[in-house]
């Protein structure tokens, strides 16, 4: 054996995780072949050469965690080392949601006698696979209602033109999405086979679904290039708003770095009065519109999980009805006005103060927490709202911080109402200003005449620029805070065990 073959050596896996047959198959023939495996991650796994040995893997499922917002363990715990131990088998390394033992004595019991204790054991594995096709087809349903409204552009600009290739984006995604669920599909038929007792394939063909298991990666890979494509224009903005503004203009190509460095962008947009002010307002309607949506909505969210409700389907059809149908610009303008809310802050907020979509959500979350906890509650004395704000809320965190993002960008990106029901300019949100600070560049651009024309243009470019980053950043900096609650609280609900 060479010195080459000797070094660690990285082999791409042939099947999915979820196929544990055949990754325990695929395994036990590299073993055969002496290669012994260290660390597996999704797509590689890394080898060691050894000797030619005939080795038994097994892939036994992680714990569940005791509570929705705990993880499942990165390593066995001492006792089922030792376990493990007694009957021949030793701890070789976490793959997924998984832990992989090997065995070298073919005489050795088997990790897992009892099929139907093993089925149970893979109800967190489930859990974690099927995660990601409810995600996929979330984000599948968003891009198509959003570009069937035509809703993917803002008041500011449009920077990012879709045609074509959202559709070449929109079909990676159903693939994905196919990829997915037949992972998905793969664990539900393994896990049903053996809770009817019957015996896991040892010897599985591997080879029959890597050649389609290699196209789903190659479309994986083809969906994070398109992934960087669509982040390219954020990026092309960033560099381009601190860039010099007559080297941008005159720039053809695409654009990694800033051309010299200028802030002339920024600075007008600051020296403007109307900037602050604007953005002064979009806080205050960001803060309390989000706080009146999340409280409402919990309210909502816990009256229609209730069980014991009485007319809960009437009421629940008559909640979704608004999702589909609504009175339109003009009566809902009329109701503003009527009620005493034009020109002032609350007809920002108060008319979408609820989204019938994410109360749904929140509404499936809390039915998902056990009953035994509100009868307990009940049992010492405890209310409704005692219940809600002291057990259901906390219990749901990771769904509501899931639904402050939803309610902050809304109302970040509001402008339509406000422009709708606002007079007063001290009451403007920042994307009103924003707005009205482009066509006024614009129309100083086409008034302009000679060099002035010129630097106008130029200036103009760099403005809208600005414009991008300073409306678009704040908002952008919440996603970090709520992005590990992020596929927790969407997909909390939505498997029944």
């Amino acid at each position: 054996m060479t010195t080459a073959r000797c070094n660690p050596l990285w082999q791409p896996i042939p099947c999915p995780l979820s196929d544990i047959e055949g990754l325990e198959s695929w395994l036990g023939d590299m073993a055969a072949q002496g290669l012994v495996p260290v660390t597996i991650g999704q797509n590689f796994a890394r080898f060691r050469c050894s000797q030619p040995k005939a080795v038994r893997y097994r892939l036994n499922a992680k714990p569940a965690p005791e509570t929705f917002l705990e993880s499942a363990p990165g390593t066995p715990d001492g006792e089922e080392r030792a376990l493990a131990q007694e009957c021949g088998w030793y701890y070789v390394t976490a793959v997924g949601d998984f832990f992989l033992y090997a065995c070298e004595d073919s005489d050795a019991p088997e990790l897992n006698t009892d099929p139907q204790v093993q089925a149970l054991s893979l109800r967190y594995a489930k859990r974690q696979v099927f995660a990601p096709a409810g995600l996929l087809a979330y984000w599948l349903v968003t891009f198509w209602v959003r570009y069937a409204m035509g809703v993917w552009h803002t008041p500011v600009i449009d920077f990012v033109e879709l045609g074509w290739l959202s559709f070449c984006y929109l079909g990676l995604l159903a693939a994905a999405l196919v990829s997915v669920v037949h992972n998905t599909v793969l664990l539900y038929r393994f896990s049903a086979r053996l809770t009817r007792g019957a015996e896991p394939e040892r010897h599985k063909n591997w080879r029959k679904g890597a050649g389609r298991y290699l196209v789903g990666r190659m479309l994986a890979a083809l969906l994070f290039v398109l992934t960087v494509v669509f982040l390219y224009p954020l990026w092309y903005v960033l560099v381009g708003s601190i860039s010099d503004p007559v080297r941008l203009f005159m720039h053809n190509g695409l654009l990694w770095r800033p051309l010299g460095f200028s802030l002339q962008g920024y600075r007008t947009m600051l020296q403007n009065p109307n900037v602050g002010i604007g953005y002064a307002n979009t806080i205050f309607y960001v803060v309390v519109g989000t706080v009146l949506s999340i409280f409402f909505s919990c309210l909502g969210a816990y009256t229609l999980s209730r069980p014991k409700l009485m007319f809960k389907k009437l009421f629940t059809l008559l909640v979704v009805f608004t999702m589909y149908f609504s009175g339109g610009m003009i009566p809902k303008f009329l109701v503003v006005k009527g009620v005493g809310l034009y020109n002032t802050r609350m007809a920002v907020i108060l008319p979408g103060v609820i989204s019938t979509w994410n109360m749904i959500v929140m509404r499936t979350s809390f039915r998902a927490i056990p009953q035994s906890l509100e009868e307990s509650a009940r049992l010492d004395g405890a209310g409704d709202f005692t219940i809600l704000f002291r057990i259901i809320v906390p219990c749901a965190k990771a769904t509501i911080a899931v639904m402050v993002l939803y309610y902050a960008v809304a109302q970040w990106n509001g402008w339509f109402d406000a422009m709708i029901y606002l007079q007063d300019r001290s009451k403007f949100p920042l994307q009103l200003f924003l707005r009205e600070i482009l066509l006024i560049n614009i129309n100083n651009a086409n008034n302009a005449a000679g060099n002035d024309a010129a630097d106008v243009l130029y200036l103009d470019t760099l403005v809208k620029y600005a414009m991008i980053i300073i409306s678009t950043v704040p908002i952008l900096c919440i996603y970090p805070f709520v992005q590990k609650y992020f596929m927790k609280g969407v997909m909390m609900g939505s498997i029944k065990e």
